[in-house]
């Protein structure tokens, strides 16, 4: 078999064209071509109902991930796809079928994965994001996951690979560490993304360590680390949630503070979105108060709900 991380974007990337576009014909088109990958991976599992195998996983990392944990993170993420594809097509049988089985890998991560002592595996930064990407962590754990994965990305800086990456900004902001996520987003040093940028060329490279003069056979101008920050800079520091009949706007206070001005632009199925905001702080004589400028333009026939987040701005 191959590496369960990459194959899953043949069942990964159709959510997103149904999510933005809300046509089923991909996924009617492939259901049974999942359906077939996820029952090969199911007769693969190891005693825990878990992947025990695997070859890239978290690629490039800086710090040790076990290759096992990163696919089974891809199991649990296919299962729940699956069954939420079926549900969207109409098969009851297999949304109860591929539940069951998510369910029971979810358990099993946790008591494969889990150490008592607040994090999972090696404690490195992308076994505590995948868990929490998942909500796995039992509640009453939470705190110290949290706590573990936020004071090593302060002692270390970002060391996740090419899969951690991808999730480590949105894990941040889900539970409310905006700061530190725009630290890391903004940084310029080595390792991050504007030590990239601030190289020249304004791609974004294969791995955190490499030196544009002397790539050491990586590339250079490479996807890999780049989708978890595009992600996110859409869906937090913009705030934009795409559903059936429209969309929502959701800008963070914390971010607009930090930034004070953001313009995005998103082509939709119904048309063109164009999304801005400005965030002026009050002088130092408090003789005029800090203010927020949002400027919306949205497509006919496009509902869109503009959250203002009133009390964070003005607290």
């Amino acid at each position: 078999p191959g590496d369960p991380t990459w194959e899953s974007a043949f069942i990964i990337i159709p959510y997103h064209f149904y999510q933005h576009y809300r046509d089923i014909t991909l996924l009617s088109n492939n259901y049974l071509g999942f359906r077939d990958y996820v029952d090969f991976l199911l007769r693969n599992t190891d005693n825990f109902g878990l992947l025990d195998w695997g070859e890239l996983g978290d690629w490039l990392s800086l710090n040790n991930t076990p290759t096992d944990l990163v696919s089974s993170f891809y199991l649990i993420l296919n299962l729940d796809h699956l069954a939420l594809y079926a549900e969207i097509l109409g098969f009851p049988d297999d949304v109860a079928f591929y539940s069951k089985f998510a369910e029971k890998a979810r358990r099993s991560f946790n008591l494969k994965y889990f150490n008592t002592s607040g994090y999972y595996s090696t404690g490195s930064q992308t076994s505590n994001v995948l868990a929490l990407y998942l909500d796995l962590v039992p509640e009453e754990n939470l705190p110290q996951v949290l706590s573990n994965l936020v004071n090593n990305i302060r002692n270390f800086s970002i060391t996740t690979g090419g899969v951690g990456t991808r999730y480590i900004l949105q894990v941040l902001s889900k539970y409310g560490y905006y700061d530190l996520a725009l630290e890391l987003a903004l940084k310029t040093s080595q390792p991050s993304w504007g030590y990239f940028v601030n190289q020249g060329p304004g791609t974004i490279w294969e791995s955190w360590t490499a030196q544009f003069y002397e790539p050491d056979g990586f590339s250079m101008n490479h996807p890999m680390f780049g989708g978890g920050i595009g992600v996110w800079f859409y869906t937090h520091v913009a705030g934009i949630e795409v559903f059936a009949d429209g969309l929502r706007l959701s800008p963070i206070a914390q971010y607009m503070k930090k930034l004070k001005e953001m313009t995005v632009q998103l082509d939709t199925i119904r048309g063109f979105v164009d999304f801005s905001w400005l965030y002026v702080d009050a002088n130092p004589n408090q003789t005029e108060s800090s203010f927020a400028i949002f400027n919306v333009t949205v497509p006919v026939s496009c509902i869109a709900y503009l959250d203002i987040p009133v009390y964070q701005l003005l607290s």
